[in-house]
């Protein structure tokens, strides 16, 4: 089995999580921290207080780290990663063989945060995201507002 290992980018409510369970096969890891937050007990599907949050964090890095060192990986790593520095760090942790960036129109993510529990937090989120967000020669980029909000 070919190493494939994907690396997918984007604000909050840019559909990472939709793209990657459209996308993964059953046996392939996804290495996500919302998800990780939740493992370890958050009853929080975003915005985890701050003991779950840090644990999940340092879970993350550990199996990114896990991952890049694998040569048979088949893995989907989520993170948000809006700088092009940020991306080529984590594509280098992970071995990306792929990095894949979403990127919706504003008004899209502005749209889907509504529907979230704290949405003014995920709006400055996003806002940020957006502001600091530049392009990397080799990202996959997707827009467009047929990515849905997880």
């Amino acid at each position: 089995m070919d190493r494939q290992v994907v690396l997918v980018c984007g604000p909050p409510c840019a559909g990472k999580n939709t793209h990657v369970a459209a996308r993964a096969r059953p046996d392939d890891l996804v290495v996500d921290s919302d998800d990780l937050a939740r493992r370890l007990g958050s009853p929080r599907r975003w915005h985890h207080e701050d003991q779950y949050w840090q644990a999940a964090q340092e879970h993350w890095w550990q199996l990114a780290a896990a991952v890049g060192e694998d040569p048979a990986a088949r893995a989907w790593v989520i993170r948000c990663a809006a700088s092009p520095a940020e991306r080529q760090r984590v594509a280098d942790l992970v071995a990306a063989t792929a990095v894949v960036v979403l990127v919706p129109p504003a008004a899209a993510l502005m749209r889907r945060a509504a529907a979230r529990p704290h949405r003014s937090r995920t709006r400055a989120l996003i806002v940020r995201w957006l502001a600091e967000y530049r392009p990397r020669a080799g990202d996959q980029v997707l827009t467009g507002e047929v990515l849905s909000c997880g």
